[in-house]
């Protein structure tokens, strides 16, 4: 029988007890939605142009990415509208490199945040 890691949709056999990837421990229940594939909010820019920017840089280096406006009042900022930067999962960890990085080197500002 097959185990799988609700987290990352990973099989296992059966005698495998935790996901190796993240410890999390397995289940007999396949995943309905597999992490690699689910989208998550990782960035929200200041403004549209910021993040049209921000999504080309992550596109150019092969990171698929999109943005959504969002008026949520629970981000910290000035601003009332926010502009939410989307990569699915498996890209997250480089897309936030590469957005720490393009602060760091003056590409875009440091308006934006972290999510």
């Amino acid at each position: 029988m097959t185990k799988y890691c609700p987290i990352c949709a990973s099989e296992y056999l059966d005698s495998v007890t935790h996901c190796v990837d993240d410890g999390t421990r397995l289940t007999k229940e396949k995943p309905k939605t597999s992490y690699e594939t689910a989208a998550y909010d990782i960035y929200a820019a200041a403004n549209d142009i910021e993040a049209e920017r921000i999504i080309t840089l992550l596109n150019s280096e092969g990171v698929p990415a999109t943005y959504y406006q969002s008026n949520v009042s629970s981000l910290p900022s000035d601003a009332s509208k926010h502009f939410i930067i989307t990569t699915p999962a498996k890209s997250r960890n480089v897309a936030l490199a590469l957005i720490q990085n393009a602060r760091k080197d003056g590409v875009i500002s440091d308006t934006g945040m972290f999510i």
